[in-house]
């Protein structure tokens, strides 16, 4: 048999000493190298034309057997490794002429001697599986035009050349990690294989030290890289990255796309099927943020429409159809057996099973499914199917879900976590995607066929009235605003107050906190199980917001020389402001910084209220927010007392920051430097700071005033910013001479110093170690103070200041100071506790019966 240079380019068109195959460990493959270890294998698989199932490892060897058979016309099986039962149904459904898999690493050759009077097409290459293993051999037929028209698409749109190579991370039995190596090898490009997943310590170094271009991913993929923080690294080489095999959130788009072009780089969101030999659509880079919810255009060489029910296309934008799409690439057909291999094609449009819109610009939406199927982790999930291996174990069942959940009704005598674990062997799926419920009985309809809806309602109603609902949370906190389950933290326009509210809330129904939680799903973290861990994993800023409020408290209580509580916080402000709303912003939504303040004026304007009705006067220029402007004196009753005047520096503080971004050249410049940008406002902090200042008198109220203090803000917002090494201890170095500067002009004080060491104190904390780990106990005490710091800051002097005699200031001298303290903090949980009800009472999702209830429990 000659060789069809199906994947492989003419030798003439690569150097046979360059490298094409570089594995995490051993020596680089050359194309001379790859070119006699496909020979080697040739040898093993004869000339005569055969059907070889190979239960492909991702490494070298399991390339060069694949490429052996490929490129010498045989028919190639792609199955998973290391999974005994899916080889052995493939076997006794296909009877392959020979069977390959690996044993520690080492190839083992099964020769069939069993006669089988079926030919093979002559246009066949590929069988991929496409059903999940769920004991039913269901492969894809794909032709050799298949192959070859989706590798050169995938060449076409994503402009690869010989000097291109990728981390290859995804499996070969897999479409979308095969199609990686065809597009690759067709190009005359090259694959770094890594020995371990993209957990393994230092990833992204071996990444940048092997010279890669470009990484491909599912959804899953890129999650396991944000635990490892992996858009932090510097990689100059990568010069494009790929999501497909599932929906990415549209969030994870986002944020590749800005990482990405920081560097000059691309990201593109990709959809596809195993029938249609892997890619179907894709967004181009430069839409991928205004468009991230979409699955973009046709690859070259195919087309995409919408149908309706009765199968007449759809040209009007915004109505949904099923989406079908055409192209060379489009199977073959299906197989179940052996006899289905002399087929020849079947169909030459893929009724994709999914439900799409088309907007005006021609991006496809997907909006649903057609068929009873779940596409999870790359893993596409036939319910039937998995109903039918429960039956096999005598679980009668019903299945359902989503393409980020199964689920599993049942009425077995078994425990839920003995079927979760069965589904789980079953679909390959990992526990925290499969959800389980029992139900006596099984809801059928008159008919007595299944009640798939009904199924789905007590799945609803059990989340739905459980009290532990991470989406009920979310709602709670969020209240009056809608919650879907897509949304994240970061989506929803979270600020840090709810940030610290929902790290509390969360620990205690998760046990546990998730890195990076603000920007998961409110479906991803629902599927994260409670952990019993003694220690937690918690973020540092929420441990310096609790010790700075503590800090305030203190010092107010007894005038220690301990200041920097409030310097700490308003560091705080600007990490808070760039951590939480810089993808709304660089989208063109400055307005996003300004949805803090309602959330931060509400408890404020109770305590302007008291201030009136107490002394009779409104105290106006604290509610113009210009108290701390030197404008008027507390003692003349038209500003509230000086502790105020954070409030009005962290209103001020977003306005300012606002106004900038709302310059749309400032804006862009600060989308394409983030860094850079977050110098510029410490450069205008630190000018305020020793200009304005130091020459406006302020009626001697500087130390409160947003030219003093918006150097802090500029700090925190950097230290968002801060990724790399060298731009960590940019800043550091900074600190360390601004800190100093602003100790030494601020009086040279002992409490100066105090107050400004402590800040580099911060800044080190908050860049190099962003989590700290610390005891259940303590996180939660943690967590508690953080969450109502706000309400502590502004309610902490009320008792003590205004009504003394409660505390018996005159009676207990000696105890007066540690009540004043406690009862500061108390005040300050009473009122979050209070407005937290305050707003679940204007959503409609909390009642004053409810309330009798909780307060009769207290009692």
């Amino acid at each position: 048999m000659n060789e069809l240079n199906v994947i492989l380019p003419k030798s003439d068109r690569t150097n046979p000493a360059t490298p094409v195959l570089i594995p995490g460990t051993g020596n680089r493959i050359t194309w001379q190298d790859l070119k006699e270890k496909t020979a080697y294998w040739q040898e093993q698989f004869g000339q005569e034309r055969k059907l070889i199932a190979l239960a492909a490892e991702r490494n070298a060897e399991s390339i060069f057997a694949y490429l052996a058979g490929i490129e010498s016309g045989h028919v190639m099986a792609m199955l998973p490794p290391n999974d005994a039962q899916a080889l052995k149904a493939f076997e006794r459904d296909f009877a392959p002429d020979i069977s390959v898999c690996f044993q520690n690493g080492l190839p083992e050759i099964r020769q069939s001697h069993s006669v089988v009077p079926c030919e093979l097409h002559p246009d066949l290459c590929l069988l991929l599986p496409t059903s999940g293993s769920t004991g039913v051999s269901k492969v894809v037929r794909l032709s050799r035009q298949n192959v070859e028209s989706n590798a050169q698409a995938i060449i076409d749109y994503l402009n690869l050349t010989e000097h291109d190579r990728s981390a290859l991370i995804l499996p070969l039995h897999y479409s979308y990690g095969l199609s990686v190596l065809h597009s690759h090898l067709k190009a005359g490009a090259s694959l770094y294989i890594p020995d371990g997943s993209v957990l393994e310590a230092g990833f992204a170094r071996t990444v940048a030290d092997n010279q890669c271009t470009n990484i491909s991913g599912v959804p899953h993929s890129f999650r396991l890289l944000e635990e490892t923080d992996f858009r932090s690294h510097e990689i100059p080489s990568l010069r494009f990255m790929t999501v497909a095999g599932g929906r990415a959130s549209p969030e994870t788009i986002t944020q590749y796309t800005h990482f990405l072009r920081k560097s000059g780089g691309e990201f593109f969101a990709m959809y596809g099927q195993t029938e249609a030999t892997a890619r179907i659509a894709y967004l181009p880079p430069e839409d991928a943020v205004h468009h991230a919810d979409t699955i973009g255009q046709a690859i070259p060489g195919g087309t995409l429409k919408l149908l309706n029910e009765d199968g007449r296309e759809i040209t009007k934008a915004g109505e949904t159809g099923e989406l079908v799409y055409s192209g060379p690439n489009v199977m073959m057909g299906y197989a179940l057996d052996r006899n289905d291999l002399s087929k020849g094609q079947e169909t030459d449009e893929l009724r994709t099973g999914d439900l799409a819109t088309r907007d005006d610009r021609g991006f496809y939406k997907i909006v649903g499914r057609l068929k009873r199927i779940s596409k999870i982790s790359g893993l596409r999930i036939g319910h039937d199917s998995v109903e039918a291996a429960l039956a096999g174990h005598d679980i009668e069942a019903i299945v359902t879900g989503n393409d980020s959940k199964l689920s599993v009704l049942h009425c077995s005598s078994y425990e839920d976590e003995h079927v979760r674990k069965l589904v789980a062997d079953i679909t390959k799926l990992p526990n925290l995607a499969i959800e389980v419920l029992y139900n006596e009985n099984l809801p059928l309809l008159a008919s007595g066929k299944v009640d798939y809806e009904k199924a789905k309602s007590l799945f609803s109603s059990a989340r739905q009235t459980s009290p532990s609902s991470v989406q009920q949370l979310y709602s709670d906190i969020f209240a009056p605003k809608t919650v879907k389950p897509d949304d994240s933290f970061v989506s929803l326009g979270g600020d840090s107050l709810r940030f610290v509210e929902l790290s509390i809330a969360l620990e205690k129904l998760l046990g546990t906190l998730p890195d990076k939680w603000e920007e998961q799903s409110i479906t991803a973290l629902g599927n994260t199980r409670a952990g019993s861990k003694s220690y937690l994993t918690i973020g540092t800023d929420l441990l310096i917001r609790a010790i700075s409020i503590l800090l305030v408290v203190v010092h107010h209580a007894t005038h220690w020389p301990i200041p920097g509580g409030a310097a700490a916080m308003t560091v705080l402000i600007g990490l808070g402001l760039a951590r939480f709303h810089w993808d709304a912003v660089v989208n063109g939504n400055p307005g996003r910084l300004l949805n803090g303040i309602p959330l931060v004026l509400f408890p404020y304007s109770l305590v302007l209220m008291g201030y009136t009705i107490g002394y009779e006067q409104f105290p106006w220029a604290s509610a113009l927010l210009v108290g701390n402007l030197g404008l008027v004196h507390p003692l003349d009753r038209e500003m509230l007392p000086f502790l105020y005047w954070f409030v009005e520096l962290y209103v001020q503080s977003v306005l300012l920051i606002y106004l900038l971004l709302c310059i749309s050249s400032v804006r862009d410049y600060a989308k394409n430097n983030s860094f850079e940008f977050a110098l510029a406002l410490i450069g205008l902090g630190l000018l305020l700071r020793f200009g304005l200042a130091e020459t406006w008198d302020f009626s001697g109220r500087q130390i409160f005033t947003l030219p003093w203090n918006f150097y802090l803000v500029g700090f925190g917002w950097a230290i968002c910013f801060a990724k790399t090494t060298r731009q960590k201890l940019t800043l550091l170095v900074l600190g360390l001479i601004a800190f100093p500067a602003a100790a030494y002009f601020g009086g040279n004080m002992t409490p100066g110093w105090v107050k400004y060491s402590l800040q580099i104190v911060v800044i080190v904390a908050l860049l190099f170690l962003p989590r700290a780990k610390v005891h259940k106990v303590v996180a939660t005490a943690v967590l508690s103070v953080a969450a109502a710091g706000y309400h502590i800051y502004l309610f902490h002097r009320i008792i003590p200041k205004h009504f003394p005699e409660w505390l018996g200031k005159e009676q207990f001298p000696e105890l007066f100071i540690p009540l004043s303290i406690l009862i500061g903090v108390l005040c300050g949980f009473a009122a979050w506790y209070l407005q937290g009800i305050l707003l679940k009472l204007a959503k409609g999702s909390f009642s004053f019966e409810q309330l009798r209830m909780k307060v009769k429990t207290l009692r």
